[in-house]
C-alpha cells in the first residue's frame, strides 16, 4: 500500500496499558506514530521509516543542526566528524514533517473554531477549511 493512501486515511489514537499508537482506521491499521524507551527515563516517538517502510526510533531518523546534511540518527553522527553537536534540525520521516506543518499552519486558530472546522471537513465542507487557513497565514 502506498503512502499517499495513508496519507489520504483518517488516523486516531490505539492502545492500551502495554503502549499507544497513532494508525490509520482503515487499510489495514497501518502506523503512523509509535513510543519507545529513549534512556533510563525518556520516551521518543517512532515514524515510519521512508528507506525501509518499518517503524523505527526518532532517534534513527534526526537530521542534524551542524556538519554533512547527509547525516541520519545519532549512531551515524557518531562517526561522522562533521557533526560535532548533536543538536537536532528535523526528524526526516514524512509523517513527523506533516505534524510540525499541521501545527504550524493551525497557529492563531483558537481550538473551538479548529473542532468547527473538522466537523465541516467530515461533513464534506473541504473548501471552509481552505479558506480558513488562507485568512491565518
Amino acid at each position: 500500500m502506498s503512502r499517499e493512501i495513508v496519507h489520504n486515511s483518517r488516523i486516531s489514537w490505539y492502545g492500551n496499558q502495554y503502549g499507544i499508537y497513532l494508525a490509520t482506521v482503515h487499510h489495514g491499521r497501518r502506523y503512523v506514530m509509535g513510543f519507545s524507551r529513549m534512556g533510563m527515563q525518556g520516551a521518543q516517538p517512532n515514524f515510519v521509516n521512508p528507506q525501509n517502510h518499518t517503524l523505527s526510533p526518532a532517534s534513527d531518523l534526526v537530521k542534524f543542526v551542524v556538519g554533512d546534511r547527509e547525516v541520519t540518527g545519532f549512531t551515524e553522527a557518531r562517526s561522522n566528524d562533521s557533526v560535532y553537536r548533536y543538536d537536532i534540525s528535523e526528524i526526516d520521516a514524512p509523517d513527523a514533517k506533516r505534524l510540525v506543518e499541521l501545527w504550524n499552519a493551525c497557529r492563531g486558530i483558537p481550538t473551538e473554531e479548529l473542532i468547527q472546522f473538522r466537523q465541516s471537513i467530515m461533513a464534506g465542507n473541504v473548501a471552509d477549511f481552505g479558506e480558513r487557513m488562507k485568512e491565518v497565514d
